[in-house]
């Protein structure tokens, strides 16, 4: 194992688990759009990376700028919908 230390491995999706209701793979979620609740586009989720604490969104708006979002299951100021 410590020969993966660092490298990137890659999996046929078909083997991943399914998920629970509300869980998703990072790789689902780039691309998609997001909104505030009132339904305002905020831009696209271009990147997520975790800090440990939490995942932190990078959302790319539409004029190229970049807003960072931390993403907690309290949370409900950004959703991803259903667009990718």
């Amino acid at each position: 194992m410590e020969s993966l230390i660092g490298k990137e491995v890659f999996i046929k999706r078909e083997v991943l688990p399914d998920l629970e209701e509300g869980e998703y793979y990072w790789m689902d979620l780039l691309g998609m759009s997001v909104e505030t609740q009132e339904g305002k586009k905020i831009g696209r989720v271009k990147e997520i990376f975790s800090t440990g604490a939490n995942d932190v969104y990078v959302v790319e708006g539409k004029r190229g700028e970049i807003f960072l979002r931390p993403q907690r299951k309290s949370s409900r100021v950004l959703i991803a919908k259903g667009e990718s």
